[in-house]
């Protein structure tokens, strides 16, 4: 579990951001159990996102945000 949390966290650092949901896939019942988790991981994603890009797809935020249909409206 340690590894995986290890993981997770470069993935994120370094924007990889589909390498940390398959991560995350890997432990998601751990995760789960995480109150806010995901909103938060997903908040972070965003503001990178934001902060890194003048105009990003739909599809693209939907691929980093790990998100479909009304979620992602």
């Amino acid at each position: 579990l340690v590894y995986k949390v290890v993981q997770m966290a470069q993935a994120l650092e370094t924007s990889r951001f589909s390498d940390f949901w398959m991560a995350a896939n890997a432990c998601r019942d751990f995760l789960n159990s995480i109150p806010g988790f995901y909103e938060s991981v997903r908040g972070f994603i965003a503001h990178i996102i934001s902060v890194s890009f003048l105009h990003v797809t739909k599809r693209t935020l939907a691929d980093c945000l790990k998100l479909e249909g009304a979620s992602l409206e």
